[in-house]
């Protein structure tokens, strides 16, 4: 039995980078993403619907963080990840995030070139 998690997002940050540093060196970067779907309905009514997705890239630097800007354009690469956790009040509370094994920037918001940055099995040397 074939067993795959895979997914693939593009869109826009939402807003800048956070990054987590661990104590024992490496580092999470976490940002959202915005992808939205447009479309036009028999009446003729403009639709736009747009899915947040959360992603964390696990890195050995954070030199990442900084092209991670609000309204960044963005390819994903990664797999999902359901957590649970304890809310306040008692109850279970459920979240999902994409944990990132590639990505893309597709320019910065004034259309600068792109970049791809893997996760941290590759090589550290590489400038994000």
């Amino acid at each position: 039995m074939l067993n795959l998690n895979k997914i693939v997002v593009a869109g826009h940050l939402g807003k800048d980078a956070e990054t987590v540093n661990f104590e024992k060196g490496g580092c999470v970067i976490k940002f959202s993403v915005a992808s939205s779907e447009k479309y036009t309905k028999k009446d003729g009514t403009a639709v736009e619907n747009t899915t947040w997705f959360n992603v964390e890239l696990f890195r050995k630097t954070d030199t990442v963080a900084q092209y991670l800007v609000k309204g960044t354009p963005v390819y994903v690469e990664g797999k999902i990840k359901n957590e649970t956790y304890d809310k306040a009040d008692g109850t279970k509370g459920y979240s999902t995030k994409v944990l990132a094994s590639n990505i893309q920037l597709l320019g910065s918001k004034k259309g600068e070139t792109t970049e791809t940055v893997t996760s941290e099995e590759n090589s550290d040397d590489i400038p994000f």
